[in-house]
């Protein structure tokens, strides 16, 4: 699933039920992470390229 259909499909499930604000925002967090995380291994990849 695409970050910004997740992110949708968060946003959405938050207006319906409010109860479930902080379920929805590990889910964020942990979307962010990983995002994060291949940013990272992409530049580092980049780094320890041979030339």
């Amino acid at each position: 699933m695409a970050y910004h259909d997740s992110m949708t499909l968060a946003s959405k499930q938050l207006e319906n039920k409010p109860d479930n604000e902080a379920k929805i925002m590990r889910i964020y967090q942990f979307i962010k992470f990983k995002l994060l995380q291949s940013e990272d291994n992409k530049q580092a990849s980049n780094l320890y390229r041979p030339l």
